[in-house]
């Protein structure tokens, strides 16, 4: 017909859902960019053909809305059965890092299928970690530094992290229950941190640490199972023994003098008592001497018997040394030199007539003699008689002489301890 009018029909488009889901459901940090979101869509009911020939833009925001810093974009095509899979991909040696992501998936639609929008909140665990504590030495002797290697490690999947992923932040430690003052300690960038400890008692000590995690990794703590245990040993001691004097006379003040020094590396001073003993370590006990702040203990004696001498030092350790073997020096301690002065009651005398013969015994270091004394003819070499020395030092022998000119001499004896 000429002249006629065209009418055209536009179908009106179909409307769309959008199904976003995410495989797995939940990722812990370290799993890097091993998940996926699929966005499935689906027309209304009824509606015949599957939206396809399109496209959905993927947007992961940080945060739990869209409000948030863009991470990653990417626009994925739509396939065959209606779905558009995206694998967030970030740069090289980047993981997503612990938190939330607000995950938006736009189906863009075509001339058939409108637009529609599906979204999710997607959640990045925080990773877990193991611990290593390993000391410098865990038999230690007092005076040793002890130091210890902590070093914290992700655990599977975050194993293979580039090393500006790995843990981060501090550590803190105890010992015996009580915090390190110095801490916390930070972790370097190979999640080690080289804590010194300085030097501990005489003891078994128990070192606990706790990592105190950062933004993507949990905290963690030592068990008893798995807490570190350090032994400090006693440390030796450097023991002598010196005396004033060589040789001596019998009651000549000899001071004996014992010293204690700390074998490297410990530096305390050696502290209680020294037995010193006559004869061997177990003999007898002439004295104690307590050992002063320079680690010297010493003893005077007087009373050593004549003759040489041996005399030990025995020390029996403290909370912090060992003892060490008894140590010995010796003097020779000599007689007391001695004079003799021979009187007589009467000189002349009458024959038949008794006559004292007195002889007064004097010891060098004006102590009083004992003994006795020989009184002797010195012109015939016969023994006239022996009388005892009195308290004073004075022997007395009565002698009754004939007439003629006798020369006598007086021999004191000695004693123990005097000439």
């Amino acid at each position: 017909m000429i002249g006629g009018n065209s009418l055209v029909l536009t179908a009106p488009q179909t409307n769309t859902t959008t199904t976003l889901v995410a495989n797995p459901l939940s990722v812990v940090y370290g799993q890097g960019t091993g998940f996926t979101f699929s966005a499935t869509l689906a027309g209304e009911p009824g509606s015949t053909g599957l939206p396809t020939g399109a496209s959905v833009f993927f947007e992961v925001f940080a945060g739990n809305s869209a409000a948030g810093t863009l991470v990653v974009s990417e626009t994925v095509a739509v396939n065959a059965s209606g779905v558009a899979v995206y694998n967030p991909q970030l740069d090289a040696n980047e993981v997503f890092g612990a938190g939330q992501y607000f995950v938006r998936a736009s189906y863009a639609g075509t001339a058939t299928f409108s637009p529609s929008i599906a979204t999710t909140v997607y959640t990045v665990a925080k990773g877990n970690t193991n611990f290593q504590m390993t000391p410098n030495n865990a038999s230690l002797v007092l005076g040793e530094e002890l130091t210890v290697a902590v070093t914290i490690s992700p655990r599977t999947p975050a194993g293979q992290l580039a090393t500006s992923l790995l843990p981060s932040g501090t550590v803190s430690m105890r010992i015996n229950g009580v915090n390190v003052a110095t801490g916390p300690f930070t972790l370097n960038s190979d999640g080690v941190a080289n804590v010194s400890l300085g030097a501990l008692p005489v003891g078994t000590h128990v070192i606990d640490l706790t990592y105190n995690g950062d933004t993507n990794y949990n905290t963690v703590a030592s068990t008893p199972a798995s807490r570190l245990v350090v032994t400090v040993r006693k440390a030796s001691a450097n023991f002598s023994l010196e005396s004033s004097l060589q040789t001596a006379t019998f009651g000549e003040p000899v001071t004996f003098t014992a010293t204690l020094n700390p074998v490297a590396p410990a530096t305390a001073i050696p502290s209680g008592v020294v037995v010193f003993r006559r004869g061997s370590a177990a003999g007898v006990v002439l004295g104690t001497g307590s050992i002063n702040s320079n680690g010297v203990a010493t003893l005077t004696l007087s009373n050593l018997p004549v003759g040489n001498q041996t005399v030990f030092a025995v020390w029996a350790g403290d909370t912090n040394f060992v003892a060490p073997p008894a140590v010995s020096t010796s003097v020779n301690i000599t007689k007391v030199g001695t004079s003799t002065v021979l009187s007589s009651s009467a000189n002349p005398s009458n024959p038949g007539t008794s006559v004292a013969l007195r002889a007064d015994v004097t010891a060098s270091n004006g102590s009083t003699p004992t003994g006795s004394v020989r009184f002797v003819n010195a012109d015939t070499g016969a023994i006239l008689g022996t009388a005892s020395v009195n308290a004073p030092g004075r022997a007395v022998l009565n002698v009754t002489f004939q007439t003629g000119t006798y020369n006598i001499r007086a021999e004191y004896l000695g004693n123990a301890n005097l000439s």
